[in-house]
């Protein structure tokens, strides 16, 4: 069956984005779905894709291979980069409604296709496709997403750093998202102060309370300022990770090193450490913690715990 080609586009966009290094038209033509019938139809038809991608801003770069001989395509990561957002509450929702049609249609599975078909053929592959499509989308975001522009007071149970669980009476302002989490800021009416909430602490749903538009927010509150100031106390962790582990925390690393096992150095920014720590004991193989020396000391601890329990 003939591959549409908004799939074809999409299959090239993330094969060029993919690859390690420049792949010749030959192989672009073996290894991405849609280019089919003669040598000349396909190479035709590759020209207009990539006119047509060129045109809506995906940056491919033609590298020369063999002194004039061949040429090889590749879109690097870098200048695929989006730049910073100045998003709407309303515009973030509609991001975020669009990232969970994408991962409910077909074209989410046409990327693991593709980084499949590309490591299949021996082709080298960055680990970048995963990381552009997936927004860490839940429901529970939905409802406060609704909450923030509706101007309307909700109602949940909240998970503290110490394990105790309260129930809060919030006006939500702003929702971010950093360091693969999201972060809910709005006035605390029980405590009478803005603060800042993680999502994941959520426990359960929560309650819409009140009417809509009961509450405005402030002309000049600044929320990515307030969460920048909320978790100011964050603290650098170095660790080892392989396997499974590697790969729930590379995506959260602001640096990277690959080792020679194949396992990877990352340094992360973590602001609650508890919960940090206790994430890295569910993964598998068990992660090292190379700094601050403080933080293995305490996972050793908890082990320690476990096992005279």
């Amino acid at each position: 069956m003939a591959v549409e080609k908004s799939e074809r586009l999409v299959n090239l966009t993330m094969a060029l984005l993919a690859t390690k290094r420049p792949l010749r038209k030959s192989e672009v033509f073996s290894l991405v779905e849609g280019y089919e019938g003669s040598a000349e139809s396909s190479d035709r038809m590759f020209e207009r894709d990539k006119d047509d991608l060129r045109q809506i801003g995906v940056p491919i770069s033609v590298i020369e291979l063999e002194a004039g001989m061949d040429s090889g395509y590749r879109i690097f990561p870098d200048e695929y980069s989006l730049p910073a957002l100045a998003l709407t509450y309303e515009e973030s929702a509609l991001l975020a409604v669009a990232a969970d049609a994408w991962k409910r249609s077909g074209f989410s599975g046409i990327s693991v296709t593709t980084i499949l078909k590309l490591r299949g053929a021996g082709v080298p592959v960055l680990d970048v496709i995963d990381n552009r499509v997936d927004l860490a989308y839940s429901p529970l975001w939905r409802e406060v997403a609704e909450a923030i522009i509706a101007r309307q007071d909700i109602s949940f149970d909240y998970r503290r750093r110490d394990g105790q669980v309260d129930i809060r009476l919030v006006q939500p302002y702003a929702m971010h998202f950093r360091s693969q989490r999201w972060y809910v800021v709005g006035f605390d009416k029980g405590r009478g102060d803005i603060r800042t909430f993680v999502l994941s602490r959520f426990e359960g749903g929560l309650t819409f309370t009140g009417a809509p538009a009961s509450f405005e927010i402030p002309s000049d509150f600044d929320s990515a300022q307030h969460l920048s100031s909320a978790t100011a106390h964050a603290r650098t962790f170095t660790v080892i990770a392989s396997g499974g582990a590697l790969t729930s925390l590379r995506t959260r690393a602001f640096a990277s090193v690959t080792n020679p096992d194949g396992s990877a150095t990352l340094s992360l920014q973590v602001d609650d450490e508890a919960e940090f720590i206790f994430e890295l004991l569910t993964l598998t193989p068990l992660v090292d913690i190379l700094d601050p020396p403080d933080a293995r000391g305490s996972i050793m601890r908890w082990i320690g715990d476990s096992l005279g329990a």
